[in-house]
């Protein structure tokens, strides 16, 4: 389960603190390529690029429920849900 989450270095990184102890963090951009929402995965099935613009923020954290975040970007992109456990995999990743 989730301890807190903080949106730090200027809006463009997402930290996160796990009650199990482990931490990390997460970059705009590299939320951004992976969201989940229909519009981003119909772009990546086709094979095409989200190619988010360097500067991206994270504008909003909300939470959705007992196990997911909505983050919304400066690109305007609001739809996108984060459960927990997605969010812990890709601030695992190098």
């Amino acid at each position: 389960m989730l301890e807190s989450v903080k949106i730090c270095d200027q809006k463009t990184l997402l930290e996160l603190k796990w009650l199990d102890g482990d931490a990390g963090k997460i970059s705009a951009i590299k939320l951004r390529n992976n969201a989940m929402d229909a519009v981003a995965l119909r772009a990546r099935y086709d094979g095409k690029e989200l190619n988010p613009h360097v500067g991206l923020q994270i504008l909003a954290v909300n939470r959705m429920g007992n196990s997911a975040f909505n983050i919304q970007f400066s690109d305007g992109h609001i739809r996108a849900i984060y459960p927990f456990e997605f969010l812990k995999e890709l601030s695992e990743q190098p």
